[in-house]
């Protein structure tokens, strides 16, 4: 099941691993702040983890793109219109 880094709560960033309850509350803060995680820069930043940690989490991640409609299967990779 992959995880909408841009509307998950605690506890569905907390099924990642790595992620505990700090690092979710740290994604959560981080994304209300700048409106929206865009990649894996920002995640690495709002989880203050590696780079390499981040695209690792990566892989179980999607991306809601803030009320365009639009899809990603990941938040690195380019959206699709889905209506």
């Amino acid at each position: 099941m992959e995880t909408n880094i841009n509307n998950a709560g605690y506890e569905a960033l907390q099924d990642l691993r790595g992620i505990g309850p700090k690092r979710a509350r740290q994604i959560v803060l981080y994304r209300e702040t700048i409106e929206g995680i865009t990649s894996v820069d920002q995640l690495a930043e709002a989880a203050r983890i590696s780079l390499r940690e981040a695209e690792r989490i990566n892989q179980a991640l999607t991306l809601m793109m803030g009320g365009s409609g639009e899809i990603a299967t990941s938040p690195w990779q380019k959206s699709v219109n889905v209506g």
